[in-house]
């Protein structure tokens, strides 16, 4: 699943989830999962339970196994509004 519009080459800020490369292997029902960029403390904590979500009801729909996903991306970023949350959280000052 490609997750992009050819009008997207023209927006200021692209998406950052840009594709969902599935397979069903050995009965299961795989992702291998790509963000252009990704917000450590805002995207990622929702991002990974709701693709999981998606990949197990699919897995369910098409009668296989709920099965492995691979996240990669590009660029992992802290925002400003979120640093010394997350410097709190990794215990440090």
């Amino acid at each position: 699943m490609q997750v992009a519009h050819p009008s997207d080459c023209v927006l200021k800020d692209l998406p950052c989830l840009r594709f969902i490369d599935t397979r069903i292997q050995d009965k299961e029902l795989s992702f291998i999962v790509y963000f252009r960029s990704w917000d450590l403390w805002g995207g990622l904590p929702a991002n990974l339970p709701a693709i999981q979500e998606l990949k197990s009801y699919m897995a369910g729909e098409i009668g296989v196994n709920d099965g492995d996903m691979i996240v990669g991306s590009k660029g992992l970023h802290v925002y400003g509004y979120a640093e010394n949350l997350a410097k709190i959280r990794c215990l440090r000052n």
